[in-house]
């Protein structure tokens, strides 16, 4: 029977990743606790762990130098392991990236640009799983083994549901995404002819909320969050003057959106 590769193996591929050369059983574990502390697996578990790893052909353990009794042996990566612990830290990187974005966002959003603010947090959000769906497809058109496919694959719908919990709870965070947020939510419980009659109602520019459909749309914003934002701009269109219009310019902040988010990869 096949072993998975579970969090606390992940955890050992990443951290020997940083250590071409080698480290010791001992002293990883060490490094391991130093940054996990109390949320790390047991020594008796690590051994098992380590183990396990070996019996997959992902890890080698050597002796340091020339073969001596009681020498100490040192942890390496095999080629395989090489491949996943770089899949793992590359499929992770997009949460922190996510974070990052999240925290420049949430330090600066106002009152008067809530709209603008969570149209950021949606288009990046759906950046960052677009991103994650081509690591999908590329995983699995490549020529890794399947059980390596399916644990990569498996870490990437579990970033998924972390990229969804991260934008959730930032919009929770601060009160003027919250009212959005929990009006996109409500939204989801109506069906097609409440939606439509709802937006009848509204006093708005015809060729305006067209035209940001097909933007929208061609970003690939469709469906209910598509109409989440339609709707809370009709709210705004209604307070603004004809001539503030041009200020929702859809295109521009996708724009800054990406290349703030290309900004946050280069540091990360």
């Amino acid at each position: 029977m096949k072993t998975e590769i579970d969090n606390d193996m992940k955890l050992i591929l990443e951290a020997l990743k940083d250590f071409p050369d080698g480290i010791g059983v001992n002293k990883l574990y060490e490094k391991l606790k130093d940054e996990r502390g109390r949320y790390l697996m047991s020594k008796p578990t690590y051994t098992k762990k380590l183990q396990k790893l070996k019996d997959m052909g992902l890890v080698t353990e050597e002796v340091d130098g020339e073969w001596k009794r009681g020498k100490r042996k040192i942890l390496k990566l095999k080629n395989s392991g090489k491949i996943i612990a770089t899949e793992l830290s590359k499929i992770k990187r997009f949460k922190k990236i996510f974070e990052k974005f999240i925290e420049f966002e949430l330090s600066k959003v106002t009152t008067e640009d809530k709209t603008v603010a969570y149209l950021r947090l949606t288009l990046a959000e759906s950046e960052i799983m677009k991103k994650l769906t081509e690591e999908k497809e590329r995983i699995f058109n490549s020529n890794l083994s399947k059980d390596f496919k399916k644990d990569l694959l498996f870490e990437i719908v579990e970033t998924e549901k972390e990229i969804e919990k991260l934008f959730i709870d930032a919009c929770l965070k601060k009160p003027e995404l919250h009212k959005i947020y929990s009006t996109v939510e409500y939204t989801k419980n109506l069906n097609e002819k409440d939606l439509i009659k709802k937006i009848l109602n509204y006093n708005f520019e015809d060729r305006l909320i067209e035209e940001l459909k097909l933007k929208l749309e061609d970003m690939g914003v469709c469906g209910e969050k598509r109409d989440a934002f339609i709707r809370e701009i009709e709210n705004i269109i209604k307070k603004m003057p004809k001539t503030d219009y041009q200020s929702l310019d859809v295109i521009s902040i996708l724009k800054d959106v990406k290349s703030k988010l290309k900004e946050l990869e280069k540091k990360i």
